[in-house]
């Protein structure tokens, strides 16, 4: 399945890190997904993959280690406008201990 497209080479191999049973089939299998060649012609996709990475290192190695690899998923969803999935990505982001930026009150907008 990989050979038919980049993207679908990208999805698959996110595919098979998100259902991995083995932790280092599943990095092994997010690395080969982030380093593809194609992953700047599809972000959207590349930042789901980031973020079903994050969450699985957050949960198996905490906050501190996850942080960086949710960052940029997070980042990515709100460039795109991709709301919902930005919503996502800041609740796994204070999971794993991020503070939510401060509110601003109205008269500093």
């Amino acid at each position: 399945m990989p050979d038919l497209s980049p993207r679908l080479a990208l999805i698959t191999h996110g595919a098979l890190a998100m259902t991995a049973d083995d932790d280092g089939e599943a990095a092994e299998m997010y690395a080969r997904a982030q380093s593809h060649p194609a992953t700047e012609r599809f972000p959207f996709e590349l930042a789901r993959i980031r973020l079903a990475h994050g969450m699985r290192v957050r949960r198996a190695q905490g906050g501190a280690a996850a942080r960086p690899v949710l960052t940029p998923p997070a980042e990515t969803f709100e460039r795109l406008g991709a709301t919902a999935w930005a919503t996502r990505a800041k609740a796994e982001l204070r999971a794993a201990g991020v503070a939510p930026p401060p509110r601003c009150p109205p008269r500093c907008r």
